[in-house]
């Protein structure tokens, strides 16, 4: 038997089950969340691979929610160790830098209190004042969805994750100029006053105003 090659004794079926019967149960995991814009054919590519989004769900990256998981035991006898000659492991990985559920979810509790009137924000609503935004259905998608349209503090760990996994995960990351800050309104923090400046990178504007806008503020 080739033992290289994962899909072999480890089919791609079993993968599938594994990773459906793991989001069943954690349908918030940062994993399930991938998994939904794949199917939803909101993202596409490696990554949407079933056996990546097994390594999202069971690798021992952050990112990896259910690795107590006893769906999670094939791909972890397979690929957590750093001799392993399954090419599965490392041709189908996780996506570089998955922003667990819980922070995400953190991240947009404290987005939303800031700026309570962002569209994603109601999605994420509770009647529990003490949690206040916590109740995201799908917490990373309404992360990306935040720091899609409002780059701003809070929104690093989104950028580290799209700075190097951004293919193929538009919903996730946006086009690859918006994960870089193209397009999109940025929010610049002040001794504690905000300024909205929309900076529309397509459109050629003469360096003088960026620095007299720069210096207005």
């Amino acid at each position: 038997m080739n033992c290289s090659n994962a899909d072999i004794y480890y089919p791609t079926e079993d993968v599938q089950n594994d990773v459906a019967t793991i989001c069943a149960l954690l349908p918030a995991a940062a994993g399930c969340s991938v998994r939904r814009m794949c199917d939803a054919g909101l993202a596409s590519g490696a990554y949407c691979q079933p056996f990546s989004l097994l390594a999202d769900l069971c690798g021992g990256a952050p990112g990896g929610e259910a690795q107590g998981h006893a769906r999670c035991a094939g791909y972890q006898k397979l690929c957590n160790s750093t001799k392993t000659a399954v090419k599965q492991c490392t041709s189908r990985p996780a996506v570089p830098g998955l922003v667990p559920a819980g922070i995400a979810q953190d991240a947009v509790s404290g987005l939303c209190t800031m700026m309570p009137d962002m569209q994603t924000c109601s999605e994420c609503s509770s009647s529990d004042s003490s949690e206040a935004f916590r109740s995201c259905p799908d917490p990373l998608r309404a992360y990306a969805s935040i720091c899609l349209s409002m780059q701003m503090d809070g929104c690093e760990a989104w950028r580290s994750m799209c700075a190097t996994a951004s293919e193929g995960l538009v919903q996730l990351c946006g086009a690859s100029e918006e994960a870089t800050c193209s397009g999109v309104m940025q929010m610049y923090f002040h001794t504690g006053i905000y300024i909205y400046i929309y900076l529309y990178l397509s459109i050629s504007i003469d360096p003088s105003v960026y620095l007299s806008t720069y210096l207005s503020v």
